[in-house]
């Protein structure tokens, strides 16, 4: 590890890293200027200043257009890819006046400063990721990027009272600093560089940190294609290749059925859920998850009629769709025990020993 990075970033308590000389880092904006160029090429028309607003829908509930500010299309396909505004697009013919979607907007924050001065730099270095200490760090010959990912580096945005217009509130150093101490252990002379602009965005999260792809059960013809967990950009061109796909009616190349945007119910389309539970998932992203991993957040929503009975007699709760099921029964007091990551695990063994044998 020693030998891809300078030595003004320390290894110190590092023992295993993985190392993936094939990732690359692109220029956000120059990779959307170059999808853009290459839609064009094969013919799509592209309409900038064009805000829809009004999709269309007839009696049987049908996509037949969409109304912009530059005129009203005719189509019997609408496709959602709008990020954070993603369900936002007015539907008269809906109950809620428009698609209700289990994805929601969460704010990260992120240090965007000049060069570090270390000679070692160049734009081959390592993107380092640090998964136990949260944090990762960007480093080149004309920039340096650095943020957190832990639970308390996410936000959820509030509810909003006009729909469509979400506020993303400023960058706020007071909290930003636990992660740029953490920084600065691990690499000082990031101290040593101008203060930089800090930076606050949004992204666009679901509940199991997976996307939501395909056509809503909502309206016939709508589709969506949202909640990339900070990975939008990644996802980008294989995304927009499955979802060309779907409207076409072709027989999709992969199994898409852990991304469908029906896997949900309408309990985690609740904006009181979404806004409890994003938080915890977006400071997943750079962790790995068990094959059995439970959330802690937005818990308690469902249960039986015997949920407190069950678990004054040990039950330890899991949850599948809201409900909240027993997994297993210990004899001591079960009060606020999820699953562990040691059962987690022994389970996973298990598992894939009865798979192989």
């Amino acid at each position: 590890m020693r030998r891809w990075f300078p030595k003004s970033v320390s290894t110190n308590g590092i023992w295993l890293a993985l190392f993936s000389p094939n990732d690359v880092a692109l220029d956000p904006i120059g990779l959307c200027q170059a999808l853009g160029r290459r839609g064009r090429d094969h013919g799509v028309q592209i309409f900038e200043r064009c805000s829809v607003e009004e999709v269309l829908v007839d009696k049987e509930q049908k996509v037949v257009g969409v109304l912009t500010n530059q005129g009203q299309f005719e189509t019997g396909c609408y496709v959602d890819a709008t990020g954070i505004w993603c369900g936002t697009s007015r539907v008269n013919k809906l109950p809620a006046g428009h698609a209700i979607i289990a994805a929601h907007p969460a704010t990260y924050t992120y240090l965007s400063t000049k060069r570090l001065p270390d000679k070692d730099i160049k734009s081959s270095t390592p993107i380092f990721t640090h998964v136990d200490e949260k944090n990762y760090l960007f480093m080149d010959e004309s920039r340096t990027l650095c943020a957190g990912f832990t639970q308390d580096d996410f936000r959820s945005l509030s509810r909003q009272r006009i729909l469509g217009q979400w506020t993303v509130p400023s960058p706020d150093w007071d909290k930003f600093y636990p992660t740029l101490n953490n920084l600065l252990n691990r690499c000082n002379i990031l101290g040593e560089t101008e203060c930089g602009e800090l930076v606050c965005s949004a992204e666009s999260y679901t509940v199991d940190k997976n996307p939501v792809i395909g056509e809503t059960a909502q309206v016939q013809g709508y589709y969506v294609a949202t909640g990339f967990n900070g990975q939008g950009l990644a996802f980008a061109g294989g995304v927009g290749n499955l979802v060309a796909g779907l409207v076409c009616g072709e027989t999709l190349p992969v199994d898409i059925t852990r991304l469908e945007v029906t896997r949900f119910i309408d309990l985690h389309a609740s904006s009181q859920y979404l806004i409890e539970r994003v938080p915890e998932v977006a400071a997943k992203l750079f962790t790995n998850s068990y094959e059995y991993h439970q959330y802690q957040t937005a818990r308690n929503l469902r249960t039986s009629p015997i949920y407190h009975q069950l678990k004054k007699a040990g039950a330890v709760f899991g949850e599948v769709m809201g409900y909240e099921r027993p997994l297993w029964y210990t004899e001591e007091d079960a009060e606020g025990c999820f699953l562990s990551r040691k059962f987690l695990c022994q389970r996973s063994v298990i598992h894939s020993e009865i798979m192989h044998t």
